[in-house]
């Protein structure tokens, strides 16, 4: 009997391990998507094979408004890159300002759009308290991330109206994504 109760451990045990192996290879949900990894800023996150991921010229560096910008990245459509984009953004927050905070402090004053335009929801990302910001029918998504001194903003524009549906579901999927270490 034990020898049976062995046999059965053993086949569970490789099934999770082939499962873990299988996600952490690129099948599954993600399959053919590359993953984007900064050790440095500390996030890791997944996006489809015919995008592209590029990383901005000024971070890292202070933007318009005047935040320490660690890194900025860019994810488009190759071959249709003004369509849809998912951007990144790492800033340094040594006020350790919540997610709701930042919105209120470093977003709102720069959305020329009336609240009742906007829906605004709290949420979690990996673990971490964020905060999401709608406009545009769901063409502009701003979702903010606070993970100690630092803030991050995952940002969707959608540039053609026709790829807003297409557009929401990739940075969704990008969003699920998102690993922050």
């Amino acid at each position: 009997m034990d020898k049976k109760y062995t046999i059965i451990a053993t086949i569970i045990i490789l099934a999770i391990g082939g499962g873990i192996y299988a996600w952490q290879n690129n099948t599954g949900p993600y399959k053919g998507w590359k993953t984007y990894r900064n050790d440095e800023v500390g996030y890791s996150v997944r996006y489809p094979g015919e995008y592209v991921a590029n990383i901005s010229d000024y971070a890292p560096g202070t933007d318009l408004r005047g935040n320490v910008v660690l890194q900025k990245l860019e994810i488009t459509d190759r071959e249709f890159p003004y369509y849809v984009k998912i951007s990144f953004t790492a800033y340094d927050n040594s006020d350790m300002l919540s997610a709701e905070k930042w919105v209120e402090k470093e977003i709102d004053p720069y959305i020329f759009r009336p609240a009742s335009t906007q829906r605004r929801t709290t949420m979690e990302i990996d673990g971490f308290s964020g905060f999401r910001v709608e406009m545009n029918n769901g063409q502009s998504i701003v979702v903010i991330i606070q993970r100690k001194e630092k803030i991050f903003e995952v940002g969707l524009g959608v540039y053609d109206r026709e790829k807003t549906a297409e557009g929401r579901k990739t940075f969704e999927r990008v969003l699920n994504s998102l690993r922050i270490d």
